[in-house]
């Protein structure tokens, strides 16, 4: 969860970089502060390793929680067999002591 919050964060420092910039070419902008071609191919390719990032880490939790859905589902089950073989267990114990034998 921390990871995320740090790559959105990350995300939004590169989209206000970026967005300052928009009009440099027919601003005022002083040389030095225009994105060259080779600083804009760097902050695609960040951009979009930040956005592999975070669909992976979505498909990891997606994947964390089935297996989590999955564990429950099957200590449910466990747990509704244990209380019905205990449940039955009694049944017969109170036919037993009644005198109604199976």
């Amino acid at each position: 969860m921390n990871l995320l919050i740090i790559l959105a964060a990350l995300a939004t420092v590169l989209g206000v970089g970026t967005t300052t910039h928009v009009g440099c070419a027919t601003s005022t902008c002083r040389t030095d502060e225009k994105p060259t071609t080779t600083q804009q191919a760097v902050d695609a390719t960040l951009e979009r390793r930040i956005e592999n990032a975070l669909k992976d880490l979505e498909i990891s939790n997606a994947r964390a929680l089935d297996r989590r859905i999955e564990d429950a589902l099957k200590d449910l089950e466990s747990a509704t067999a244990r209380t019905l073989k205990a449940d039955q267990e009694r049944l017969n114990a109170l036919m037993r002591k009644s005198g109604i034998y199976r």
